[in-house]
């Protein structure tokens, strides 16, 4: 609620005067009939009231709320009413009048124009509304609050803290009767920024929801959320918390050593590892298929870099691992190679589907644009490719086919897959 007084303290009284009367509301304080208009486009309040407002303040309230608002209820306080008051009032654009020292009159309106918001504008205000009735009249309305609860989510932002009045506090735990928070899904991380979707149907005792977002490197990170009982500017509140844990050290040491590995600007392998990771790959059997080495190269790099500079080439020797790496599939080996080379251990099915692969990634890699700062790079590549041997592999002996396949690629000015059968082919036609 928006409330208008020269005096926070008034507010503050209404405030208290509300929560106490089991309504769980929270009063804006706006000291100037001139900051409503902001106010109304951006809280979006349910209310708007006026303590002990001027003919004329009441007239410009009534007036901004018209523009900016006009759905808005517009509730005047006053601390001795009468009838003519009332009138006057009403005249001036409020919908209702009220003394604040009658607290019961004064629940009994601001429920009663709660009730009357649009179905789904507000889907907090049912659960509201229910603090201050009967437990059979609070079962009857379970329905309604349940219909209501896919759309209370959307109002819930990460970090906010949800007031509630000592009712919701105290209320008596029914029967099998859960937290009512929202679940929070692996498949949905949308909801890990906050669903509650009311307070707990009993006394607070910590309820949580847990789940988990699914990272980049598909590892799964826990999340957890706790309503608490807590306090806020003196009053009851529930307050959301994401607790944080302590690491497991053994984690902890286990992801430090694999992050040494890579190298950090592209998570691809560093070299000396990834030719360990490749030694072990070969010694033992394939789980089907052929295994592959295919080495990736910039073509005429050197001469690329004295065109765009120095600081240019060192972003694109970034971009281009990890455009490459988009290509790769689950059991491949990637790592750096050379300044301007990458090294890939690949599992396919057939000397041709890994020729295929490699084909498309020429492909894609000349038609796709480098941007760096302002300007945009076209580059192309060329991959050489040699088999590896199901039966007693030759690490080194690969590795060296694959550099003189790539070789003899970029003195046919690259942009070109070159296999290993392909390179004695052409070696034996010229006699060499």
């Amino acid at each position: 609620m928006l409330v208008h007084s020269v005096s926070r303290d008034l507010v503050e009284m209404l405030n208290s005067l509300l929560r106490n009367a089991g309504l769980a509301a929270h009063c804006t304080w706006i000291p100037s009939v001139h900051d409503i208009a902001d106010a109304l486009e951006q809280l979006n309040p349910e209310l708007l009231v006026a303590i002990e407002p001027s003919a004329k303040d009441l007239k410009d309230m009534a007036a901004v709320r018209d523009h900016f608002a006009s759905s808005v209820p517009l509730i005047v306080a006053r601390e001795q009413l009468s009838a003519t008051a009332a009138g006057e009032d009403m005249a001036n654009g409020a919908r209702d009048t009220v003394a604040i020292g009658r607290v019961a009159h004064l629940a009994a309106v601001i429920r009663r124009e709660f009730a009357r918001l649009p179905h789904g504008a507000h889907p907090h205000h049912h659960a509201a509304l229910r603090t201050g009735l009967s437990p059979e009249t609070r079962d009857r309305a379970a329905p309604l609050e349940r219909r209501d609860r896919a759309g209370a989510g959307r109002d819930c932002r990460a970090g906010q803290q949800f007031l509630a009045g000592t009712v919701w506090l105290r209320r008596p735990q029914r029967p099998g009767g859960p937290a009512r928070h929202g679940p929070v899904h692996a498949r949905d991380p949308g909801r890990a920024q906050g669903r509650p979707r009311g307070l707990p149907a009993g006394p607070m005792e910590r309820p949580s929801a847990q789940g988990g977002r699914t990272a980049r490197d598909g590892s799964i990170v826990p999340l957890e959320l706790v309503l608490d009982a807590s306090e806020y500017e003196g009053e009851p509140c529930v307050q959301l918390i994401v607790p944080v844990y302590k690491r497991d050290e053994r984690q902890l040491a286990s992801d430090l050593a694999d992050a040494v590995r890579h190298d950090a600007t592209t998570g691809l392998w560093l070299r000396r590892h990834l030719l360990q990771l490749c030694a072990e790959r070969l010694a033992k059997p394939p789980a089907g298929g052929l295994r592959c080495f295919a080495l990736v190269r910039i073509d005429k790099f050197e001469a690329l870099a004295r065109d765009i500079g120095v600081t240019a080439a060192e972003e694109l020797l970034t971009l281009f691992p990890a455009h490459v790496r988009t290509m790769l599939g689950p059991n491949d080996l990637a790592g750096h190679f050379g300044a301007a080379s990458l090294l890939l251990l690949l599992e396919r099915g057939n000397a041709r589907d890994a020729e295929a692969w490699s084909e498309s990634l020429v492909e894609r890699v000349g038609k796709h644009a480098f941007r760096i700062g302002e300007r945009q790079f076209k580059i192309t590549c060329s991959v050489g490719l040699a088999l590896v041997a199901n039966t007693d592999p030759n690490l080194d002996a690969a590795i060296a086919d694959a550099q003189e396949s790539v070789r003899r690629g970029a003195e046919r000015e690259g942009n070109r897959v070159v296999a290993k059968e392909r390179v004695d082919q052409d070696a034996r036609r010229a006699g060499l």
